[in-house]
């Protein structure tokens, strides 16, 4: 299999893999021992990416996978590999996203996972479906401070500017339970501060509806 189709391949696994037996209890055992396998490929694979034998790499990650196609970690490798090769401007985004929605198919929980298809739907310019990972993964994983890090961050690209503020204040609920390092809490603190005057100048609620200019903001308001 050559790293051009990772579609393809991914996707003639897990086909393959769903129509194994599936009683539980003879399930738990081979479970387990899948994991173990898949954790192996997945170390042998980083080791040769720290080396710098990233197509080599690629192969455990794929291994990886077919052994334990729940293995979150293999999706991410792979896919970080793919974004890290040189070739056909955008290539490696496409592939790499290929990789992770069926990686997300199977582990749609997985945190690491949901924060890169984030991050590759932006380099792709999918600024908004982007924003609908974020808010997904925002909701399922309340207590992920990365995840409300990166949805500010892409919330302020898109001039979303009340969603922006509303994830930097939960970031710093977080940091009131300690969970969040006192750096981040910081530029959470320092972000919120200026969201707030600028989320106030642009909220229509507040607008002075006998300014020419705003009426029709207000117009629409009241509908």
């Amino acid at each position: 299999m050559t790293p051009r189709c990772p579609l393809r391949f991914l996707a003639v696994l897990l086909l393959a893999v769903s129509f194994a037996p599936s009683p539980a209890a003879a399930q738990a055992p081979l479970a387990g021992g899948r994991m173990g396998r898949a954790e192996r490929l997945h170390a042998s694979g980083q080791a040769l990416v720290a080396a710098g034998h990233r197509v080599s790499a690629m192969s455990y990650f794929r291994r990886a996978i077919q052994v334990d196609p729940a293995f979150a970690p293999a999706y991410v490798a792979l896919a970080q590999a793919y974004l890290d090769r040189t070739g056909r401007a955008g290539q490696g985004e496409r592939d790499a996203l290929e990789v992770i929605e069926i990686g997300r198919r199977r582990r749609g929980d997985h945190v690491e996972l949901g924060l890169l298809h984030a991050r590759v739907l932006e380099r792709l310019d999918r600024l908004d479906d982007a924003a609908d990972v974020l808010r997904e993964l925002a909701t399922a994983s309340p207590s992920a401070a990365a995840v409300h890090s990166l949805r500010a961050a892409n919330a302020s690209r898109r001039g979303a500017w009340s969603e922006a503020l509303a994830s930097y204040r939960a970031i710093l609920r977080l940091a009131d339970e300690g969970s969040v390092p006192d750096a981040v809490r910081e530029e959470a603190e320092r972000h919120a501060a200026a969201l707030r005057l600028l989320a106030a100048a642009n909220d229509v609620t507040q607008l002075d509806c006998q300014a020419p200019v705003r009426r029709a903001l207000c117009a629409a308001r009241l509908r």
